[in-house]
């Protein structure tokens, strides 16, 4: 008999895309699926589609939250209706190939595997990017758990993967954050074996108007609180990841830089620069400095952070937007050889 799979998909307001990820969601090839839906106190039409959706499909458990504290309490909600063997997570303003969870479910059976991961397209305006593996990869759990911090080959989206039941076991993800992906390290802390598959079956659109793309000071911190978070808690029980943690650090304090730049009017966010952060940060640039995992612009952006003078503050902001331009210039030449 095959392991019942849980899908995940938490809904605040993107009325313009929900019924094509539904749609994509309820004609998926598997069979057991539940579907469950949390309608996090959707102010547009968001709330109409899932009940219309709910109604139609004996499948589909809907929740309906009373007030909007992020993807991660609709998340949370969920966890505590699922029945699944394995959990998976779908964004509701994105879609998914029909066979997608018949092909991780299938494949995590048939290797025994904790996490199983597929590509996906990534697709912004007219362009479309396949991510994916060569071939089928197998990974070890500390193996899996270094790509995943590298963000990389295995990146912290929590939709594209299927996860067995059991690693959910005392996690719970942030409320009130925008960023609460950055949260599945915990889920591969307990895992013995990751496998990465090499089709691509999930399609990732990159909207303008999406949360996590919002120029703003919640945004900013939000980002870079969770990873300092997440830095300060895998220090205690993997040191020897210490290289990807203070990477994580640089860019933290990177975001409080560059909302600092923008909003010269908050206090709170200078006062971040200062004192045992800027300690911290000074420590993180010697472990940086010997791993070489930052360039040219990433070594000089380090180094004006830790002077932590006003030519720093100055200065530093800039550097950061050269290198986001030269990032993004590389993402354009990259989406125009992949349409071309």
């Amino acid at each position: 008999m095959k392991p019942l799979v849980s899908v995940i998909i938490p809904v605040y307001n993107t009325e313009p895309y929900l019924r094509r990820c539904l749609e994509s969601v309820v004609a998926q090839t598997y069979d057991p699926l539940e579907i469950i839906l949390v309608d996090n106190a959707s102010t547009d039409g968001s709330s109409q589609i899932c009940l219309e959706f709910a109604e139609r499909d004996r499948r589909i458990r809907l929740i309906c939250l009373e007030k909007n504290n992020g993807p991660g309490a609709g998340r949370n909600a969920a966890l505590a209706a699922v029945s699944g063997e394995y959990i998976g997570f779908v964004d509701s303003d994105d879609y998914v190939d029909p066979d997608m969870f018949s092909y991780l479910a299938e494949n995590a059976v048939l290797y025994g595997s904790d996490i199983t991961i597929c590509g996906f397209y990534e697709e912004e305006g007219g362009s479309v990017i396949k991510k994916s593996p060569a071939e089928l990869t197998q990974y070890s759990a500390d193996a899996a758990l270094r790509e995943l911090l590298a963000d990389r080959v295995i990146q912290n989206y929590l939709w594209q993967k299927l996860f067995k039941v059991h690693l959910f076991s005392g996690v719970s993800f942030p409320t009130f954050r925008v960023y609460c992906d950055l949260s599945s390290y915990k889920l591969f802390l307990p895992a013995n074996k990751v496998v990465y598959l090499p089709e691509a079956k999930y399609h990732y659109r990159i909207l303008p108007d999406s949360a996590c793309h919002r120029i703003a000071p919640p945004y900013y911190m939000d980002r870079a609180d969770l990873l300092i978070r997440r830095a300060d808690d895998l220090m205690k029980t993997h040191p020897d990841l210490k290289s990807y943690l203070c990477f994580d650090l640089y860019c933290a304090y990177s975001l409080y830089y560059e909302a600092a730049a923008k909003y010269p009017d908050r206090e709170d966010l200078r006062s971040i620069l200062e004192g045992e952060n800027l300690y911290r940060l000074r420590a993180a640039r010697k472990d940086l400095a010997a791993s070489e995992r930052l360039g040219f612009l990433g070594r000089l952006e380090m180094n004006l952070m830790c002077r932590g003078s006003g030519l720093g503050r100055f200065l530093v902001p800039r550097i950061h937007e050269l290198i986001v331009f030269t990032v993004s210039l590389r993402q354009k030449l990259q989406k125009k050889r992949g349409s071309s």
